[in-house]
């Protein structure tokens, strides 16, 4: 009896350990919650005080090109549309300055008329009866491609500094509405390429049923990303979490690393102190329990890192030229270099 005894015991300890453990998973459950990246510019223009907008004869490279001069132009740059044939004029006479980029604007377009296939029922109707069967039309459908080509020079010395290509296809309308639908598309693509800019993020915080992790969460849901990051890193050092099963706990700690990776204030006090701790707390998640999410997390941290690294980059770069700028203004010192900042050189 005491030996039979001994082994149901031993079989419920872990059943109820399991369930223990489904009772503080929630049945899986996740909240979702908006995080906010800095993404830096693709096309770093605006690092540089002096920029020259330059493009061929054709209509839409005219436009394409004005276009992205008015974005540019905010009173702390010299911004210029030039003809491309007059580029090396201007170098030649010095009417290119020191901390200066030249951009290049092209469109190719491709005309082309399109075959597409459209099948449909048909009834025929005959001696024998009538019966359905399916018919195939061909026609042909106006289609007009169209590939921008953006090149970054550096200034006086026309160094390429980088390439960027974009495609898109209308088809369906007349050719001038197509060419136009093509027009807006890219220049809306050309100038989003150029700016840094903040984007809102969709995040999974995963639910435990511990209070101050609830807690934490529900803070974090309403937008007080700095208060329930404090919350969770409280909550991580309490017996109640470390007394949990690894799969809960790891799931604490994953929710702790996205808290540190968002909290705006550790971001901008020390940015790399900030994704190592966020680094660290998702890598001990993994260790706990080598979930997917937790891995798929670490990457997308990994890469916010190297946005944020890239962005101060940028601005430092963008501090160096127009100090450059203003230290060579009347005095023609071509001694130092401009910086090109992180984002050229694709």
């Amino acid at each position: 009896v005491a030996l039979t005894r001994g082994r149901a015991y031993d079989l419920a300890m872990p059943v109820r350990a399991t369930l223990a453990t489904l009772a503080l998973l929630c049945a899986c459950s996740a909240t979702t919650v908006s995080g906010t990246l800095q993404i830096p510019a693709a096309i770093p223009l605006r690092t540089f005080p002096h920029i020259f907008v330059a493009s061929g004869p054709q209509l839409a490279e005219i436009q394409l090109s004005q276009a992205l001069v008015d974005h540019l132009r905010d009173g702390q740059r010299h911004v210029q549309r030039v003809e491309r044939a007059e580029l090396e004029h201007m170098r030649a006479r010095g009417a290119i300055p020191l901390a200066s980029v030249v951009v290049i604007v092209e469109l190719d377009q491709r005309r082309i008329n399109q075959t597409r296939f459209q099948t449909r029922p048909e009834t025929v109707c005959g001696p024998a009866g009538c019966y359905t069967r399916n018919r195939t039309d061909a026609f042909d459908v106006p289609t007009l491609h169209g590939r921008l080509r953006v090149t970054v020079h550096e200034g006086p010395s026309a160094r390429v500094l980088q390439r960027v290509s974009e495609a898109v296809s209308e088809e369906g309308y007349g050719w001038a509405r197509m060419e136009s639908r093509i027009v807006q598309r890219l220049l809306r693509t050309i100038t989003r390429m150029v700016d840094a800019r903040t984007e809102r993020v969709a995040v999974q915080l995963l639910r435990v049923d511990v209070p101050e992790v609830e807690r934490a969460i529900a803070e974090i849901g309403d937008g007080r990303w700095r208060r329930g990051r404090v919350r969770l890193e409280r909550a991580a050092r309490t017996d109640d979490v470390r007394e949990l099963d690894d799969v809960v706990r790891a799931r604490v700690l994953y929710n702790l690393g996205i808290a540190r990776r968002f909290d705006p204030v550790t971001i901008r006090r020390d940015p790399q102190r900030h994704f190592r701790s966020a680094e660290a707390s998702l890598q001990a998640a993994i260790r706990l329990d080598p979930d997917p999410l937790y891995d798929r997390a670490l990457r997308e941290l990994q890469a916010h890192r190297q946005q944020v690294s890239m962005l101060h980059e940028q601005r430092e770069a963008a501090e160096h030229n127009y100090r450059l700028r203003d230290a060579s203004t009347g005095s023609g010192n071509t001694d130092v270099l401009p910086t090109p900042p992180p984002g050229y050189g694709n």
